[in-house]
């Protein structure tokens, strides 16, 4: 599913889109998604999109 609405997460993937390769960014973003998860994971916190950055 593809978000339009802005957000830290995908703020910080276009700035970095635009310094480096297009998919060394994709890459990037995919990882810091993994961490995100599964420190949600480990703690049982649900997704606060603000807390992202």
């Amino acid at each position: 599913m593809r978000c339009t609405r802005s957000s830290p997460l995908k703020t910080w993937e276009l700035k970095l889109a635009r310094t480096k390769a297009r998919r060394r960014a994709l890459i990037a973003v995919a990882r810091k998604f993994a961490v995100i998860l599964h420190r949600m994971w480990m703690t049982n916190e649900p997704f606060r999109t603000e807390a992202t950055a």
